[in-house]
């Protein structure tokens, strides 16, 4: 049981225990439509930052900063029960911007009618996208057992080909250290992580851009 807005896992799901390797952004932005509105900026922020689902959609105006283009994800909501500092990248900003044009004066970055969330205690947020998840599985490119936290596995998977030292790539997942660790080294790595994450965005955004072209190539 996590401490997030809700279960990770669909019901029903087999979790995967794998990187996704074939969990490419592309297929997943061309899922988009007017019709999953909701959805359009935001399978794009976890892509950019590496969040768990359940941080996204609980995500509060209230905790980014966008002048320093920083978000801290308070410890009620994240599975570890600590403050988690996300560093956003630009990627991650344009994203904001949109979410931010689009929610108004809103408290929620991503806002629905819905009941008070099991985890945070806050009604007014995104749900479980499970029939958009479901929607997603039917784009060609996008693996049949997909899920959302698989975008977390591709993230970590592409940092560390990157060169991203683990324990950045394990701070940017919010995942907390072994105990011993904690007690001596109290430094969070923001710096570190920002760097990775600014590097990571514009991987994603030279990876988008290519399928893009393919796209716009006509059928011989």
């Amino acid at each position: 049981m996590t401490r997030g807005c809700g279960p990770a896992v669909p019901p029903g799901t087999r979790p995967v225990r794998r990187e996704r390797r074939d969990c490419p952004a592309g297929p997943v932005h061309r899922g988009r439509s007017r019709r999953r509105r909701r959805l359009q900026d935001f399978v794009p922020l976890l892509f950019y930052t590496a969040v768990r689902s359940e941080e996204a959609r609980a995500a509060r105006w209230v905790d980014v900063d966008t002048e320093r283009a920083f978000w801290t994800i308070p410890a009620a909501v994240t599975k570890a029960g600590d403050p988690h500092p996300v560093p956003l990248s630009p990627g991650a900003m344009r994203v904001v911007a949109r979410t931010q044009g689009i929610s108004g004066t809103t408290a929620f970055l991503f806002p629905a009618p819905t009941a008070v969330c099991r985890g945070c205690g806050r009604a007014g947020h995104m749900d479980v996208p499970n029939k958009a998840t479901t929607r997603l599985r039917r784009v060609e490119g996008v693996p049949r057992d997909f899920r959302l936290h698989d975008v977390r596995r591709t993230v970590a998977t592409r940092l560390a080909e990157m060169g991203t030292h683990v324990p950045i790539i394990e701070a940017i997942l919010g995942h907390r250290p072994p105990r011993l660790v904690r007690t001596y080294q109290v430094h969070a790595p923001v710096g570190e992580m920002r760097a990775a994450l600014e590097r990571w965005s514009v991987e994603l955004d030279r990876i988008i851009t290519g399928l893009r072209l393919v796209r716009a190539v006509p059928s011989p």
